[in-house]
C-alpha cells in the first residue's frame, strides 16, 4: 500500500526475494503438509467462487451439525447459521 498515492502497488515478481530456512519453524513440514491435505479435502467453492475456510469446522452449539456459510445480497460480511434451525425452526 502506497500511502502517498493511496493505492496498492504490486511488486514485480523479479524483485521479490524468498529466503528459506532462515528461522526455526513453528510447526514441522510434515504437520504443514498434513494440514494442507486436510484443508483441500474439505474445501468447497461457493456459487460465487469463494472458498469457505471454516467448512466442517464450525458446529452448532445446539444440534452439533455443521454451520452453513451464507451472505445476504449487497452485504460483504460472512454469516454462519445452523441449516437445521433455518429449515425447521
Amino acid at each position: 500500500m502506497s500511502y502517498k498515492i493511496r493505492k496498492r502497488v504490486r511488486n514485480d515478481k523479479d524483485d521479490i526475494l524468498i529466503v528459506e530456512n532462515t528461522h526455526e519453524p513453528i510447526i514441522s513440514v510434515e504437520q504443514y503438509k498434513r494440514v494442507q491435505r486436510l484443508r483441500e479435502s474439505r474445501t468447497r467453492v461457493s456459487k460465487s467462487g469463494e472458498i469457505n475456510l471454516f467448512a466442517q469446522i464450525i458446529k452448532c452449539g445446539t444440534c452439533g451439525k455443521s454451520m452453513s456459510w451464507y451472505r445476504h445480497p449487497g452485504n460483504k460480511a460472512n454469516n454462519y447459521g445452523c441449516r437445521e434451525f433455518r429449515e425447521r425452526g
